[in-house]
């Protein structure tokens, strides 16, 4: 007789805030230093700091079939560089795609490899 296994299926709300813990892990490994922020169930918000300078990081977790420059619409990234224009700090995007969840029917488990395709962040100033 087969051993089964039980797999643990891995919501979107999971997948989303694994998405924001690497993110903020990234921005940390980064030297940035985080100043305030807003998590889930709001929508993720960060102001960080670097060598004296303010930001604002926006990001974005999502399934697949994603393109990574599909994740933010120009309309989106327009509205965050006037507004951060208007405030006077730089803006900072992070993406994220798991690759395997293209299907959002079919499930991804806690024991499968996640496979994450990330933007890196960044600086729409630069």
């Amino acid at each position: 007789m087969k051993p089964t296994f039980n797999k643990t299926e891995i919501d979107d709300n999971e997948l989303f805030e694994m998405g924001i813990y690497y993110i903020k892990q990234k921005a940390l490994q980064e030297n940035f230093q985080i100043i305030q922020y807003q998590e889930p169930p709001f929508v993720p918000q960060y102001i960080l700091e670097k060598n004296n300078e303010t930001f604002f990081l926006y990001i974005k977790v999502k399934r697949s079939p994603y393109e990574l420059n599909d994740i933010f619409s120009n309309d989106e990234i327009q509205g965050y560089v006037w507004s951060c224009q208007k405030r006077n700090v730089k803006l900072l995007l992070a993406g994220i795609v798991f690759s395997n969840g293209t299907d959002s029917k079919k499930p991804i488990y806690k024991e499968d490899k996640i496979e994450i395709d990330f933007t890196g962040i960044l600086n729409m100033f630069e």
